[in-house]
């Protein structure tokens, strides 16, 4: 998979970061993700400061408020990827109604959230 996606919701706890505090399933479309998801593709999971897709999985460490963008987080991410892992650097952002915004080096991801 060429990218690992995150997804946050637009209030979190206090004390919290954004990669703590979101947890769901998020996809570029929910219905293929309700017939696939076994496809790597399909959608990405995130729980507990951690990304997961069905062949790889990130863990989000080092969150840091990005001023002036409400609720966008830039993270460290240490990436395992079908046997190779990696380092990244990757930005959340919740969108208003409840989706992701992902952001890394190369690409950008809009996410909607899907049901669980």
């Amino acid at each position: 998979m060429s990218a690992i996606l995150v997804a946050p919701f637009l209030f979190l706890a206090a004390g919290q970061s954004l990669g703590q505090q979101v947890t769901g399933i998020f996809s570029d479309d929910c219905t293929y993700w309700a017939t696939r998801p076994d496809a790597d593709d399909a959608a990405l999971e995130v729980r507990e400061g951690r990304i997961e897709t069905y062949f790889s999985y990130c863990t989000l460490n080092n969150p840091v408020a990005i001023r002036d963008l409400a609720g966008a987080e830039l993270f460290d991410a240490d990436c395992w990827d079908e046997g190779t892992t990696r380092a990244e650097r990757l930005m959340l952002m919740p969108r208003s109604d409840g989706g992701l915004i992902m952001v890394g080096t190369g690409f950008s991801r809009s996410l909607t959230r899907c049901a669980d």
